[in-house]
Formats: C-alpha cells, structure tokens, sequence
C-alpha cells in the first residue's frame, strides 16, 4: 500500500496492538505493523500489509494500556538479536540490508530476481534508467543511514485526529522512527546515559529515568534546514531516548522526527512509550519462563 494511498484512508477505526520486534548489532528489522511489536533485523515475509492509517492519538493510547497486546513479528525470535522494543501502529520499516547486499550474495540474487518484473514492465527503456537511478539513489541513502549506526528506520504515517476540523478532513502526518547502535567508552550505565545528553546544543527537556531496560535519558532538538541546502526550510522536531546496554560499551538511540511540531506532545509520549517497551533480554523467553 503506498503512502498515498495510505494517505485518504482517513475514517477513524480500532487499530490492533503493537508489535514486538529485536535487533541485533549493525543489523535492523522490518515490517508494516497495526500493532506494537517485538522483532530482530531480517524477518519481513509473511506479514501482512497494514491497514488504513492509525489515528495519532490511538497510535499513543495502544501503548499506554496498562496490559497492552503485542504480535510477534518473527524477527523476535532471531538468534543473534540484540535489543527488542514494541513499535507502534501506523509504522513501516525500511529494508536497510534487503537493498544492499554484498554483490556475491544469495540476497543480491533475490534483490536481482524481485526487480526483474518492475524492468520488464518499464515502458521503455527511458522509464527502466529513470527506476534504476532512482533505486541507486534510494541505496546510497539507505547506505547513509547505516555507516551512520542506524539499524532500523521506520516511516510513520497517521492521520491527524488531534484536530478534525480541517476543511476537507484530517492532514496526514509524516514521522521517522530510528534506533541505532553508538559505541562509548566503557561506564557506568548511568554515567553514559547523563554524557548522551550532556554535549548537543540545542537539546531540550533533558531528563533521567529509570526503565525496565535500565538508566535512561530523554532529550528534545528543533532545527530548521540551512538557507541554500536544497531542503524545505520547516522545523523538524526530534525527540531521542538513549538507552545504555548492560556491556556498558554502547548505546541504544531511539529517536523520532516529525515536521508536525504542533503535535509534539502525542509524539513525545509515543517516543517515551517505545522507549518504555525496550528490553536486552528476550521478552520471549522471559514470558515462556
């Protein structure tokens, strides 16, 4: 379902619960959800496609019950995985490593083979240059975004249920979820949480907590593009969780960024409930005993 599709299903409905998903170092995993989850990195077949777009605040208010249902995406149960968390309805992941695979790989073949139809049904020869630029830009993107730590990144879209007065019905809104992975220097875990926050100017409501998962602190920036860079120039409003793992030698970002800065507040507390749901030690495990 593209986001513009996506985009005009606007009526209000019940959304399911998230979904639990894991990853694992220098890997993300995937998956649209109508729930919040647990999973790891590699597991995206098999699930089925998400629903109309969530409600903002439903989105919020699914992972602030008190018993919240999760579904286990089947990434959760990866091995090699590293860190688990509930994301929230309304959430597709990218596929980080689906679209860069090392060129002798089986998943290069299975890269090759899944876009040999969209060639063959180019037009012409100018629409299958235009797709492949596209798809090269698209990667060195998402190349980008791993040398820079990021295991996952997923893309929100809800609709705007804190204000349904607009003419013409609510405005979809645009989110990016990211979690990475950040080496420090071997501390204390809650020394390492008060330096994540201690050198960025600009961050905002700093403050300390004490989660399931372990120390912890959250923190807010508002930028606006450069002059001249190309980009729009509209705030952009992030809001991070920094999560020390029990090594004491890395430590877990989350962050979401929004140019909806009127909704900071539903976004804040979305972020806040994620970063809530994280845990080192398999969930799945933990509830099987």
């Amino acid at each position: 379902q593209s986001a513009q599709e996506a985009a005009h299903s606007l009526p209000d409905h019940r959304d399911g619960p998230p979904r639990c998903r894991a990853d694992r170092l220098g890997r993300g995993p995937r998956g649209p959800g109508t729930r919040p989850s647990f999973r790891s990195p590699r597991s995206r077949a098999r699930e089925p496609p998400p629903p109309r777009t969530p409600a903002l605040t439903r989105t919020r208010q699914d992972l602030m019950t008190t018993a919240p249902t999760f579904t286990v995406a089947d990434s959760a149960e990866d091995p090699e995985a590293e860190i688990w968390f509930a994301e929230p309805a309304g959430f597709t992941a990218l596929p980080l490593t689906a679209l860069l695979p090392s060129p002798d790989s089986p998943s290069a073949g299975e890269l090759r083979s899944a876009l040999a139809p969209v060639l063959r049904a180019a037009p012409d020869e100018m629409a299958r240059q235009q797709f492949i630029a596209q798809l090269a830009q698209g990667q060195e993107l998402l190349r980008g975004l791993s040398e820079a730590g990021i295991v996952l990144c997923s893309v929100g879209l809800h609709h705007d249920d804190v204000d349904e007065t607009t003419p013409g019905g609510s405005r979809p809104l645009l989110s990016f979820l990211t979690v990475s992975w950040v080496p420090t220097a071997v501390s204390p875990r809650a020394v390492t949480a008060a330096r994540a926050v201690g050198g960025p100017v600009g961050s905002t409501r700093i403050e300390c907590a004490e989660l399931a998962c372990g120390p912890a602190t959250f923190s807010e920036t508002l930028r606006t593009p450069r002059a001249g860079c190309g980009l729009p120039q509209v705030p952009l409003i992030q809001f991070h969780a920094h999560l020390p793992h029990p090594d004491c030698k890395r430590l877990a970002v989350c962050t979401l960024s929004t140019t909806a800065v009127a909704r900071h507040e539903q976004y804040r507390a979305i972020l806040r409930q994620v970063a809530s749901t994280v845990c080192f030690d398999s969930p799945l495990e933990v509830a099987g005993g």
